[in-house]
């Protein structure tokens, strides 16, 4: 099982096996589940890069390129909808149910979220 841990993308995870019979014995395994083909329009299509920040802010003083970049690293913070595609998605399952393309697609953009900010 440790072998299957050792991938670039878990090394600082953790491990949590369940070995309780009483959990374990009623799961039921289900098949991948496509996410829709259109998931990307849910998110931002430009996105900034440093480059392009640097370009726009050449013309200005030290100090109004300080405020940009204070703005531009706080702006994030005003927009964390990662907590809410969750919940969304847990009250698209209590409606529609786990099969919904309502809460697949909420389900998606939670997993995407997260992954834009690893």
């Amino acid at each position: 099982m440790t072998q299957l841990t050792r991938t670039h993308h878990l090394e600082s995870d953790e491990l949590f096996m369940i070995r309780e019979l009483e959990l374990v014995e009623p799961f039921q395994s289900k098949p991948f589940v496509q996410g829709p083909l259109d998931i990307q329009r849910n998110f931002r299509e430009h996105v900034e890069t440093v480059t392009q920040f640097c370009q726009q802010t050449s013309a200005l003083s030290p100090d109004e390129r300080q405020n940009a970049f204070q703005r531009a690293l706080l702006h994030s913070l005003s927009e964390d909808r990662k907590g809410i595609y969750s919940y969304f998605h847990d009250y698209a399952v209590e409606k529609y149910g786990y099969d919904s393309k309502e809460a697949i697609r909420l389900a998606y953009m939670y997993v995407l979220g997260h992954l834009s900010f690893i």
